[in-house]
């Protein structure tokens, strides 16, 4: 498993059909997302629901200082194809766009091509302004960090002075952010 916002690697275990991730310390009240892709097999028709995974969460309770579990079951309703998209799903692969483009304009800036470091972004800032979760506030302050990133390119000097230090700030603070 390969996280979506910073393209690194993730301590995993996978034996057969069971994938574990570790995610370190969580406190109470803090939320994590944790993106994953899976392909769904082809349905009959005639089911209306399926589960496909099952998500578990085990923790250490430091209340009770015993260990908690949660279960959840990934339903899908199966219908028909239709063009309208989650809200909050878009919202989460605006984080993915995000990510990637400033990764992308990270490894750009490094070797000192600032005006396609500076595409990257644009083309990533038009994609969530694009999205019909624009309005919301985590597709919000994409952009603004988009946007602010992009001056740290403007050319060579306002890289050297903070345009470098930025875009691995902002890949930890998408990653860590919440809806």
């Amino acid at each position: 498993w390969q996280s979506q916002t910073s393209g690194q690697r993730k301590a995993v275990v996978s034996t057969q059909s069971t994938v574990t991730i570790q995610i370190g310390e969580i406190q109470s009240e803090e939320h994590r997302h944790i993106l994953f892709e899976l392909d769904l097999p082809n349905s009959d028709a005639s089911t209306t629901f399926e589960n496909y995974c099952s998500i578990k969460l085990a923790y250490e309770n430091s209340i009770s200082s015993g260990t908690d579990i949660l279960l959840e079951h990934m339903r899908v309703e199966r219908g028909k194809a239709t063009s309208e998209r989650d809200q909050l799903v878009d919202v989460q692969y605006n984080r993915v766009v995000a990510a990637k483009a400033l990764a992308a304009a990270d490894e750009l800036g490094k070797v000192g091509e600032l005006e396609r470091a500076r595409t990257t972004l644009d083309t990533a800032l038009q994609s969530v302004q694009r999205s019909m979760s624009c309005r919301m506030g985590m597709s919000q302050n994409l952009m603004q960090d988009m946007e602010n990133t992009r001056r740290g390119y403007t050319n060579m000097n306002e890289y050297k002075r903070w345009g470098k230090t930025i875009p691995n700030n902002k890949k930890r603070a998408i990653e860590k952010s919440e809806l």
